[in-house]
């Protein structure tokens, strides 16, 4: 049974009040809406890194940069197949 297929059994108040209090739901929400609001994929995918990063995903600086690099990289090669 996957993690949603669970998630959507939980009929338990409590637990979702739990779950709406965590600082990783107000990340997905916070990332939903602003998802909602882009008008291209290239800001789409900035300000998910903008997430990711905030939050220490690359672990440092050096592979932040890296990422960031990577990413922008991949948009320079989408932009030009469009």
């Amino acid at each position: 049974m996957s993690n949603t297929e669970r998630f959507s059994r939980c009929v338990d108040y409590g637990q979702i009040t739990r779950i709406r209090a965590r600082k990783s739901y107000a990340m997905w929400l916070k990332l939903y809406r602003q998802i909602a609001l882009c008008k291209c994929k290239a800001e789409m995918l900035r300000y998910f890194y903008k997430t990711l990063d905030n939050r220490w995903y690359f672990g440092s600086e050096q592979k932040s940069d890296w990422s960031e690099e990577s990413l922008e990289q991949v948009i320079k090669d989408l932009n030009k197949g469009e």
